[in-house]
């Protein structure tokens, strides 16, 4: 399997602690799936975001080239620790701003 069918088949059947990349620059962290729909941490480290999709086809399509085949963020891994890792990471870019609170509840609720 290439890795390009590797990133597809990971992004239709994410897993908590799936973890995409593209170029150790921007990240794609799946940090929940409840009823097939995934939640991801997203961004560059400086910058992270969360994202819920309606089914992991929506996750798929996010990270889908327009004009070719493929994918612009590639598999990177899949370690539970990655999930937490990335939930840390946000909790501490909302630390800083005094948000913290307000990550935690959102990295719950996810």
């Amino acid at each position: 399997m290439t890795e390009k069918d590797k990133t597809k088949s990971a992004l239709l059947d994410p897993k908590r602690g799936t973890l995409f990349s593209e170029m150790l620059a921007y990240w794609c962290c799946v940090v929940s799936v409840k009823d097939g729909k995934p939640t991801c941490v997203e961004g560059n480290s400086a910058s992270l975001s969360i994202r819920k999709y309606e089914s992991a086809e929506e996750l798929e399509k996010r990270y889908r080239y327009g004009s070719i085949e493929g994918h612009w963020i590639m598999l990177h891994n899949t370690s539970e620790s990655n999930a937490k890792k990335f939930e840390d990471a946000f909790i501490s870019q909302h630390e800083e701003k005094g948000e913290k609170r307000d990550a935690i509840i959102e990295i719950l609720t996810a």
